[in-house]
């Protein structure tokens, strides 16, 4: 992965671009890159994965007006590189990135509805003056930004951003968020005058003025086709789209925890004639946690080079600290654990890692989406008094430590079952439910925050499906996976108020 940062403001000095570029140094040790003029600065940590030798960044267009630094990859850029050499665009670099200037020359704000891929990008076009941000469809890549008085400041980490001379109070109305989902979603952070960029949608910054566009939402239309069919082409659609992915110019592997997705995986890199594969894995000492031998048996079935790590509880206590200091929020997915743990182990053989994150969500692969159905015929068999009762009894049950236990299972089932439909995911693999906020936040925080919770933007982007929480990525390794501001404190390097 890269690092990207910037901001427009005329008062800022470079020494503020230099320590935000410096702050994202884990995310590309391999090169920096900086672009300074009119009050805009852009700059960017580059991981080397394509085009070692011309692709460094900042990238031009060809008269020089426009430019872009980014993170991720356009796994579609030989496409859209062929027909905008058919347009008459000259490119001077073998980078993906090139296609993002070309683009925008073309089709404007609006080109990243071209995009395949994973991305955060900050194009600036120094005619218009026009600073333009933009994330990809589903937020893999992520993007924060803080605006005052006209100005802008945006970066890949909020470790970025804190080197602002500003006042970053705590958000009180994210904490309830935090609480219920395990992780703060777009647009808010812990931060109350610091907002994450939501997932298919750009930003616009000219002139002190912000406007943010949604272009892209998944939306179920059409007619139902045929489930055989659907299922004969799946093969040769996951080959496709795994061959997209495999464009590099370094070492690439495999996170393979022995799953259905991520073995998938492993089975498309060996179809599209991949040699040597290199898988990555990670077990437990608690034996119900631990997936290794199904991992072992996929390595063996494909023959790759493969490397496992065991994580027990001392290593853990020593990892907590690294970890902390990369989320820079807080998130209470314990899954953030060992994908460190198989990101570290991996960047000793390779620079790029492919993975089966976002199979279970697309497949209906975990015990959710069964228990939605059950829960549906239980609601409708039994009154309301009923299952509240259920809910109070099952609550006694004792608590298990082993992985998703029976009695967490029907704990957590019957806590969710007297909500709306639309929030039972959020309730069985959140941490507390709705009810138990106030017992542990301060009033003034728990009551409105608790009504803004269940009103976020993620439920509304879910009504139509759900899934567990995003997992974190972790710096030093690029993991190819299938992932409105209130009044701010005032800035020194702002205009005067």
């Amino acid at each position: 992965m890269c690092g990207i940062c910037g901001f427009y403001d005329k008062t800022a000095p470079w020494s503020l671009l230099k320590a935000m570029n410096g702050a994202l140094r884990h995310r590309g040790p391999d090169e920096e890159g900086y672009y300074t003029g009119d009050g805009f600065g852009l700059a960017m940590s580059r991981l080397k994965v394509i085009d070692l030798v011309t692709g460094s960044q900042p990238i031009y267009n060809e008269d020089r007006s426009v430019l872009t630094v980014y993170n991720g990859e356009i796994y579609n850029f030989h496409e859209l590189r062929g027909m905008l050499v058919q347009k008459g665009h000259r490119f001077t670099t073998s980078a993906d990135t090139e296609v993002i200037v070309h683009l925008y020359e073309d089709f404007g704000p609006d080109f990243v509805s071209k995009l395949n891929g994973m991305f955060s990008i900050a194009l600036l076009d120094t005619g218009k003056k026009l600073l333009m941000l933009a994330r990809d469809q589903v937020g893999i890549k992520p993007l924060y930004y803080y605006a005052d008085e006209g100005n802008i400041y945006f970066a890949s980490e909020l470790k970025a951003l804190l080197k602002l001379p500003v006042s970053f109070d705590i958000d009180h109305d994210a904490l309830p968020q935090y609480f219920y989902y395990t992780f703060i979603p777009a647009p808010r952070t812990i931060f109350r005058n610091v907002r994450k960029l939501m997932p298919g949608s750009y930003l616009l910054f000219k002139n002190g003025a912000l406007t943010e566009k949604r272009y892209w939402n998944l939306e179920f239309t059409g007619e139902l086709r045929d489930e055989r069919k659907i299922m004969d082409e799946l093969p040769g659609v996951l080959t496709a789209a795994v061959k997209r992915q495999l464009i590099s110019d370094v070492p690439l592997g495999v996170f393979l925890s022995g799953g259905m997705d991520s073995s998938s995986i492993v089975s498309a890199m060996s179809e599209c004639g991949v040699g040597d594969i290199k898988t990555f894995s990670i077990g437990f000492r608690e034996e119900s946690f631990n997936e290794l031998s199904h991992a072992a048996l996929v390595a063996g079935h494909f023959n790759t080079s493969h490397f496992t790590e065991t994580l027990d509880s001392d290593m853990v206590m020593g990892l907590i600290p690294e970890i902390i200091n990369y989320l820079d929020e807080p998130m209470a997915d314990a899954s953030v654990i060992p994908t460190y743990l198989v990101s570290r182990l991996a960047r000793r053989k390779v620079t790029v890692a492919l993975s089966g994150d976002g199979g279970d969500e697309l497949f209906g692969g975990y015990n959710t989406y069964q228990a939605h159905k059950a829960a549906r015929l239980l609601k409708a068999a039994l009154p309301k008094p009923v299952l509240a009762a259920l809910g109070k009894m099952t609550a006694l049950i004792p608590g298990d430590t082993r992985n998703l236990s029976i009695e967490l299972k029907i704990k957590k089932f019957f806590n969710a079952i007297n909500d709306k439909p639309e929030y039972y995911n959020f309730l069985w693999w959140g941490a507390y439910s709705k009810m138990s906020l106030p017992s542990i936040l301060n009033p003034e925080i728990a009551g409105p925050g608790l009504e803004d919770t269940v009103n976020s933007p993620v439920i509304g982007a879910l009504k139509n499906f759900s899934g567990p929480a995003p997992r974190a990525s972790c710096g030093g390794i690029s993991s190819r996976t299938c992932r409105p501001l209130p009044p701010a404190s005032p800035s020194p390097y702002c205009r005067s108020r």
